[in-house]
């Protein structure tokens, strides 16, 4: 029994919503982000599934170890691809806090055609301010956090700082990464869930809630 509930397709579900902590968190916000989704009036009428991708908290002396690194992202990437089968009607949305956009950033890399993904919201990214979006067909929502700290000092981790500057625009080509948004707030790292209406409201506007509801 427990084997075929694993295994089990919901071909109902329209909506998933991913999202992935960082390294000092547990990922309980986000279990309080996940209530807030369920009960939403402005996704009343669809079918939503929302869970959160929990690796434990990593100290930060282990989180630098590159090979710890890349267990955590094949692991995100597992779970996307694990998603995208129980779910395979839905249109799928992941929400990432700091060491978790690295993480995400770099399943994508590796395993983009494993799962299936359809926009990306970053908040406090560590990702590298050059990495190669217009690659991959997904549209990303990139949160930058003017006094985001944690970020600046992430090149001590060897990671980026999309999260405080944004990411860089090609100087060849303008349209080389016209499917990232950036939103410039006054935020701190930890300041992420000060966000929650704009994320519903991306959702909504992207995905087209209407047809969802249909």
């Amino acid at each position: 029994m427990v084997g075929r509930e694993k295994n089990k397709i919901y071909p109902d579900v329209s909506l998933n919503i991913v999202m992935v902590h960082g390294v000092l968190s547990d990922g309980s916000d986000f279990d309080d982000f996940g209530k807030k989704f369920m009960s939403d009036v402005r996704l009343k009428g669809v079918k939503v599934k929302v869970s959160v991708i929990k690796y434990g908290k990593l100290l930060l002396s282990i989180g630098r170890i590159p090979f710890v690194r890349m267990l955590v992202s094949r692991y995100i990437a597992a779970r996307l691809a694990a998603c995208t089968y129980k779910y395979p009607n839905a249109r799928t949305v992941v929400l990432a806090h700091s060491f978790g956009t690295w993480a995400v950033a770099h399943a994508i890399e590796e395993l983009y055609n494993e799962f299936r993904l359809d926009m990306l919201i970053l908040v406090g990214s560590v990702i590298s301010r050059g990495f190669p979006w217009n690659r991959y067909g997904l549209w990303v929502n990139n949160f930058v956090g003017k006094r985001d700290w944690v970020v600046f000092f992430s090149a001590l981790w060897g990671t980026g700082w999309s999260g405080r500057f944004g990411f860089k625009r090609s100087r060849k080509d303008d349209s080389a990464r016209n499917n990232v948004f950036q939103k410039y707030r006054e935020w701190g790292h930890a300041d992420y869930p000060k966000g929650y209406n704009e994320y519903v409201e991306l959702i909504v506007e992207y995905l087209g809630i209407e047809a969802l509801r249909r």
